[in-house]
C-alpha cells in the first residue's frame, strides 16, 4: 500500500497515511477477523488503489473492478442490465477466476459458478477454469477446477528433438501388435519417456525411402538412455508390411518424439468435499486417501497421508473457527483473560471436524505437532509463503489460459515447518514485518533487519527478491550501516524489453543502471531500508568496492541473480573462502533452480557442474548434420 501511494501520489502522501494508519491493525496480520460483506464495502479505495497500482506495472492491462455478486451474475449470464459502466465489463472469451484467501464457502460458490455453463448445457467446455489459493502461517494451499475435459497441449514446453538410430529390431508380433526395440546411435541419447509417442524419419536423400510416412509408435519400455521398446500407437492404422520391413531394414535415420494433446478430467470443489452420497461419513474424506487429488511438492510431506489429513482439517477447523469467534486464533488468545485459549478451542473444533466427516477416527495425538504449529501461526502472514503460493496460482493461470505445461490435480499443500523450530519468543508487534515476528520471532527479524545482505544482479529474479526483502524488513535495524544495509551491485541498464519481468521498473527508468533504480523504487517499498548501489563488475580482474577487505567484513549473506556461470563461479570461491552463507537462483524458460549454499554444511556452487556438451561425431558433421548446431560446426572447421 505504501508503495502503491508512492507512485501513484508521491512520497508525502505515503508518509501522511503511515501516520494515519499507526494505530491500526497491522496488516501483516490476516484481514478474515472482518466480515467478509463489510469487507467488500470497505475494500473500494483500497481496490482503486491497487488497480491503479496494476495499471501502471503494466498499462496494457486493463483493470476493472466489480463486486462479488456482479461477478456471480457475469459467469452464469442472469444479467438482466445495468449501469452503462457495467455493461462494458466481460469476462471475455478466456476467462480465468481465481479465488485468494477466502472462506471455503465463498470458494464453493465461486466454484460452482464457474461449473454453472457445463451443468446448465451439458458441455465440458462451458466450464470455466478456478483457481483458489489460501495462506495460513506457514502452511498454503493451491486448488485447481480446469473442468471435466481440460486440455492440455503441451507438457512440458521442450521442443523435441531428433534422435539419429542405429538400428530397429523386433522383438515380437503377438497380439496383433508389432514389438519393436529401438537403438539409438553411439553417443546419441534419447529423450523418451515411458508413454511418450515417436516417429521414424526416413533418409531425405534417398528418394525412396526419404518419401515413406511411417506410422506413430508408442513407448513401452526404457532399457537405457540410448534403447528403448516402441508398439504401434493404439490411434494409429496398422502399419502395412512393406512399411515394417523398411523399417527393420534401415529405412529410418531417425526418430522425434511427437507432442499428443492429452484430456484431464478434474473434479469441482463441491464433488471433492461433499460428494452426493456424503451421508457415509467415510466417504467425504475418502478423497484424504487419493494421491492422484494432490500434487507433490515435497519427495517427503508430500506422500505422508497423516500429515496430508491434519493439514486438510486444520483448513477446515480455520474456516469454522473464522465462522464463530469473527476473528483468527491467536497464541494470547483474544485479549480476555479466560481459561480456555484459542488453541484449546481450535482443537475443540478439529475434533468436531473429525467426529462429522471420518468414520474412521485416526488418532489425533499423531497430529498434534501438525496442529499445534498450525494453529498457533495461522493468524500471521509469512512473506516467502505469500510470493510462493502467488506465483504458483499465476503460474496455473498461464495454464488454464494457454493449455501448455501440466496443470496442479488438483490440490498442491506446501508448508515449511522447518523454520519454526526454536522460536520462543513469537508474538504480535508493530513492526514492518509482523507476520513474520509473529511466526519467527523477534529476534529472527532483528537478526534479518540488523544484516548486511549483497546482492548480485537486479534484474528479474533481482527484483523479486527485493520485493520480498522489503516485506521481510530487511536491512532496516539501525542507522549504522554495518549493522543493517542491502548493497546492489549491477552494470546492465533497464531496457523496454525488462518491464515486462522485472517489476520494479517503469517507462521512465529505461537507460538507467538496474542498481541505482531498483534503489529508487525499494525505497518506495520500504523508506526506512538501507541500500548501498553500486555499478560495479563482480569478477577477478575487477578492482572496485568488492575487494578482499568487502568479502572478509563487508556482508553477512550473497544472493547470487545473476545470468552467467563464470560470474556465479567467482562468487562461490569468494563465499567458500570467507565462510558466506550463498542463495543462488536461475531461470531458463518455464524451468528454474534455487541452490543453498550454507558454510561447512553442504556443498558450493562449485562443487557440481553439468556435465559438458557432447562432441558432434564427424561422420555426422560430414554426411548427415540434423541440427542448426552441427552447421554452425562444420563451418568453424571449414574456416
Amino acid at each position: 500500500r505504501r508503495s502503491a501511494l508512492s507512485e501513484i501520489f508521491g512520497s508525502s502522501t505515503a508518509a501522511q497515511d503511515d501516520d494515519e494508519s499507526a494505530t491500526t491493525k497491522n496488516i501483516d496480520v490476516d484481514d478474515e477477523e472482518v466480515d467478509e460483506s463489510d469487507l467488500e464495502e470497505s475494500a473500494v479505495s483500497g481496490a482503486t488503489l491497487l488497480a491503479e497500482y496494476i495499471q501502471r506495472l503494466n498499462p496494457g492491462v486493463q483493470v476493472d473492478i466489480v463486486k462479488r455478486g456482479k461477478l456471480l451474475n457475469l459467469m452464469q449470464e442472469s444479467d438482466k442490465g445495468g449501469s452503462e459502466e457495467e455493461e462494458t465489463i466481460s469476462l471475455g472469451t478466456n476467462p480465468v477466476v481465481v479465488c485468494i484467501d477466502r472462506s471455503q464457502s465463498v470458494q464453493l460458490e465461486m466454484n460452482d459458478a464457474c461449473r454453472y455453463k457445463c451443468t446448465a448445457t451439458g458441455k465440458s467446455e462451458a466450464s470455466v477454469p478456478f483457481v483458489s489459493v489460501e495462506t495460513a502461517g506457514v502452511h498454503s494451499r493451491v486448488f485447481c477446477d480446469f473442468g471435466p475435459k481440460f486440455v492440455v497441449v503441451d507438457e512440458d514446453g521442450e521442443t523435441p528433438r531428433s534422435t539419429l538410430l542405429n538400428r530397429v529390431e523386433e522383438v515380437d508380433s503377438s497380439n496383433n501388435s508389432t514389438l519393436l526395440t529401438v537403438h539409438c546411435l553411439e553417443g546419441e541419447r534419447h529423450d523418451v519417456s515411458y508413454g511418450d509417442v515417436i516417429q521414424f524419419q526416413g533418409d531425405q536423400s534417398d528418394g525412396q525411402d526419404g518419401n515413406v510416412k511411417f506410422p506413430k509408435y508408442q513407448v513401452t519400455s526404457v532399457k537405457s538412455p540410448s534403447c528403448f521398446t516402441v508398439k504401434r500407437w493404439e490411434e494409429e492404422k496398422e502399419e502395412s508390411a512393406e512399411v515394417l520391413m523398411i523399417l527393420l531394414g534401415g529405412g529410418a535415420r531417425s526418430f522425434v518424439r511427437v507432442k499428443i494433446p492429452k484430456a484431464t478430467t478434474f473434479l469441482s470443489l463441491r464433488e471433492i468435499l461433499h460428494p452426493s452420497d456424503s451421508d457415509d461419513a467415510a466417504k467425504t474424506t475418502a478423497f484424504l486417501e487419493d494421491e492422484s487429488l494432490f500434487a507433490p511438492s515435497d519427495l517427503d510431506k508430500s506422500f505422508d497421508p497423516v500429515r496430508r489429513r491434519a493439514v486438510m482439517t486444520s483448513m477446515t477447523a480455520l474456516d469454522l473457527f473464522v465462522k464463530k469467534y469473527n476473528r483468527l486464533p491467536s497464541r494470547s488468545g483474544n485479549g480476555t483473560k479466560q481459561k480456555r485459549t484459542d488453541i484449546d478451542r481450535f482443537h475443540s473444533l478439529i475434533r468436531k471436524v473429525v467426529k462429522e466427516t471420518d468414520a474412521a477416527s485416526p488418532q489425533i495425538d499423531t497430529w498434534d505437532t501438525v496442529i499445534n504449529q498450525f494453529a498457533q501461526t495461522c493468524r500471521g502472514k509469512f512473506t516467502p509463503i505469500q510470493a510462493l503460493s502467488g506465483a504458483l496460482a499465476a503460474q496455473e493461470v498461464l495454464k488454464a489460459a494457454t493449455g501448455l505445461y501440466n496443470p496442479v490435480h488438483q490440490f498442491l499443500l506446501y508448508d515449511c515447518d522447518e523454520v519454526l523450530h526454536g522460536n520462543e519468543d513469537c508474538s504480535e508487534s508493530e513492526s514492518v514485518a509482523s507476520g513474520q515476528s509473529y511466526i519467527l520471532g523477534e529476534h529472527i527479524s532483528k537478526k534479518l533487519a540488523r544484516s548486511r545482505i549483497f546482492l548480485v544482479g537486479a534484474g528479474a529474479i533481482g527484483c523479486e527478491l527485493l520485493k520480498n526483502l522489503s516485506a521481510m524488513g530487511a536491512a532496516t535495524g539501525s542507522s549504522n550501516t554495518k549493522q543493517g544495509c542491502l548493497i546492489i551491485t549491477d552494470m546492465d541498464t533497464i531496457e523496454k524489453s525488462n518491464l515486462s519481468r522485472q517489476l520494479l521498473f517503469r517507462d521512465h527508468d529505461v537507460g538507467e543502471f538496474k542498481s541505482t533504480a531498483a534503489r529508487t523504487a525499494m525505497m518506495r517499498f520500504l523508506p526506512d531500508c538501507h541500500i548501498e548501489a553500486h555499478t560495479s563488475r563482480v569478477g577477478d580482474e575487477e578492482d572496485g568496492p568488492f575487494d578482499d577487505d568487502f568479502w572478509a567484513s563487508g556482508c553477512n549473506v550473497v544472493l547470487n541473480a545473476l545470468d552467467n556461470v563464470e560470474a556465479r563461479l567467482f562468487v562461490d570461491r569468494k563465499c567458500v573462502s570467507h565462510g558466506l552463507g550463498l542463495v543462488d537462483a536461475g531461470t531458463l524458460g518455464p524451468k528454474g533452480n534455487v541452490q543453498v549454499v550454507v558454510p561447512n554444511n553442504s556443498e558450493s556452487y562449485g562443487s557440481s557442474a553439468d556435465p559438458p556438451e557432447p562432441d558432434i561425431p564427424v561422420c555426422t558433421l560430414k554426411n548427415f548434420p540434423y541440427e542448426i548446431s552441427h552447421t554452425i560446426q562444420w563451418a568453424r572447421d571449414l574456416f
